[in-house]
């Protein structure tokens, strides 16, 4: 089970890397990405779609809740495609699916928070409050107060994604060393009997 965990640490800290660079893209250069944004965040949200889908089908069970790694991966596959096959259905459009995304995948992190702090994660709320800060950032996406087309938006959108990137990071981070925490107990188990 832990070197499974160590795989998909690895994956998800590789995919939000990708996302955080995105997100640190938008805020610098938004004018010159508007078009070519639609095409890369659309092929990151596929690639992250599938990786999520492969990691539900072979993961080891108790590792992950049932459901969520497959509906977020395949809520982010369809999200890739659109974006993919119609970039130009503007960016009010992928404010508002962008935010959903951020929503949904930021109240699984909250969960996972109070998950880490049953668990005896110490800074256990530190996840929480990037998760929170995550959401709201998500929300604001949802609701566009920038208008259609806004230079703002794209800048935000990307302050959006390097925040969720860094609750990704976390998260994957006090996963893996409650696991491995978890691990060397059970070795010490082993050992006694």
């Amino acid at each position: 089970m832990f070197k499974t965990l160590q795989r998909l640490k690895f994956a998800y800290i590789a995919m939000s890397v990708a996302l955080c660079a995105t997100g640190v893209c938008l805020i610098i250069w938004p004018e010159q990405l508007k078009v070519l944004f639609c095409y890369l965040i659309g092929a990151l949200a596929l690639i992250f779609g599938i990786i999520s889908i492969v990691i539900f089908f072979v993961r080891d069970i108790g590792m992950q809740r049932p459901g969520n790694g497959l509906m977020i991966g395949m809520l982010a596959s369809i999200f890739g495609l659109i974006l993919l096959l119609k970039p130009d259905n503007g960016a009010a459009f992928f404010s508002m699916l962008v935010g959903v995304f951020i929503i949904v995948d930021s109240i699984i992190k909250i969960q996972t928070s109070f998950e880490l702090k049953n668990v005896g994660a110490k800074f256990w709320w530190v996840n929480l409050l990037i998760s929170v800060a995550s959401t709201v950032l998500g929300v604001l996406l949802v609701i566009n107060p920038y208008g259609e087309g806004s230079t703002l938006l794209l800048i935000f959108i990307g302050i959006s994604l390097v925040a969720d990137s860094i609750a990704n990071i976390f998260t994957a981070i006090f996963v893996w060393r409650i696991g491995k925490r978890i691990k060397k107990e059970e070795s010490i188990v082993v050992v006694e009997e």
